[in-house]
Parts: structure tokens; sequence; C-alpha cells
């Protein structure tokens, strides 16, 4: 078990650093703008050969759970909120532009002004992602790391949850672990940039990064086109998260 625990340890603290590198030599390229599809893909390659590793160890090491999540399902994207870094929303923005029609475009957009509407009301309720169209995501292929890491082990179990009735659901950790520090460490290296809102709630932020398309560029020049949407807790995975490795 601790040879498992170091094992991961070890693999986490890898990618970290691989993110923390692509980011910083990203932040200070002449050309960022024109380079973030190119960053972000690295990132995204990175994460999901991450991820593939972990299911793959999980397996080898006799896991029986299966994996619940395919096509069609869309628990968590209607119900959760899904936090990212601007390089991620960026990114997303971007990469919707790239492979949507102007009319898919179109109902993003005004999915996602209404999230952002919703979003500064304070309603503690949470609307669906506005990416999210008959139950598949419009921009998969550009998706937020922590959309790649999280696999519940349990349709029930991610039913159950979002009807009010439990709060667990057993996933594969190492790949969320994976996608929540790589997130974290990419946030540390705006931070250190001095850069502002380093993690944003994906739903509200989408609709600002999709209403301009320079807004890139202003955001790195530090205008803080994401006011009011930080999120505002510490970077990186939950606490229970973290907890599972050192107890694992």
């Amino acid at each position: 078990m601790r040879d498992t625990q170091a094992r991961i340890n070890a693999q986490i603290d890898g990618i970290r650093s691989v993110a923390t590198a692509f980011t910083g030599s990203w932040l200070r390229h002449s050309n960022a703008p024109d380079r973030l599809p190119q960053v972000f893909s690295k990132l995204a390659v990175v994460c999901d050969k991450a991820i593939t590793d972990f299911e793959r160890q999980r397996i080898e090491t006799g896991d029986q759970h299966t994996l619940a999540c395919k096509s069609g399902c869309d628990h968590c994207c209607r119900h959760e909120t899904v936090v990212a870094t601007p390089l991620e929303v960026f990114a997303l923005a971007a990469w919707i532009r790239e492979n949507r029609t102007v009319l898919e475009i179109h109902r993003i957009k005004e999915r996602a002004e209404a999230y952002l509407e919703h979003f500064r009301t304070n309603d503690p309720s949470c609307l669906p992602c506005p990416v999210l169209e008959n139950g598949g995501c419009q921009g998969y292929g550009g998706r937020p790391l922590i959309c790649r890491g999280y696999h519940s082990f349990s349709l029930d179990s991610c039913r159950r949850k979002y009807r009010g009735l439990d709060d667990t659901i057993p996933h594969n950790r190492p790949a969320y672990l994976a996608a929540g520090h790589m997130r974290g460490s990419i946030s540390a290296k705006i931070s250190e940039h001095n850069l502002p809102a380093p993690q944003v709630v994906l739903g509200a932020a989408l609709a600002i990064a999709l209403r301009d398309e320079q807004g890139l560029e202003r955001w790195l020049s530090g205008e803080n086109l994401f006011e009011g949407l930080e999120f505002k807790l510490p970077y990186g995975a939950h606490r229970s998260e973290i907890e599972y490795i050192k107890t694992h």
C-alpha cells in the first residue's frame, strides 16, 4: 500500500511540474494568445495520459469497479459547479469558435449569459453547464482538465447524490487528483505572474470569454474580466481528496 501511495504521489508531482512549466512558458511567450490552443492541447494530452495510466493501474491492482460514465450521461454537467483557470476558459472558448457552427455558438452563448446572470444573483442553485446540450458536451474536445478527471463508478450514486439522498460518489480518486493538481499548478503560475482571477466559475466565465475575441489579450494585460466570478477556496483538490492519498 505504501508503494502504491509513493508511486501515485510521484506521478502527481511530475504532472504538477509539467503543468507549471507549460503554463510559465506560455505566459512568458511574446505571442501568448496565438499559442494558447497549442499549450492547452499539450496540457490536455498530459492530463488524459495520466488518467489513462491511473485507470490501468487501478485495474492491475485488482480493483473491481467499472466506469459508469458514458455518452449521454450528464448528471455532473447538470448539477456541479465547475471551476477552471482562465487558461482553460479561453481555450474552451477558442475551441468552440473553431469547431461549432454559428447557430451552435449562438445557443452556447445564450446559455452562458443565462448562467452568468443566474450566478450574479447569488442563488445557491446551480444551472447546467452552458456547453451541455441534449445530454452531450458541445465543447468536449476543449473541456477543462477537471472534467477529464472525474470518473464515476456508480450511476446510481450519481442519481442519489443529485436528488439529495447521498453525498458520496465512488470514483477514480488518483485520476481526479491528477486533474485537480494540474489545475492548481496552472492557477499558482497565473498568480505568480500577478494576473487576475487565477480560478473562476466556468459557466459564468465562459459568457465573458465568448463575448469578446480580444478578451484573452485584455486578461493577459492585467484586466480582470472575471471580477466577481473568482473561485475563492484554495486551488487544487479538495481536502478530502488530499487526505485519500495520505491514508491509502
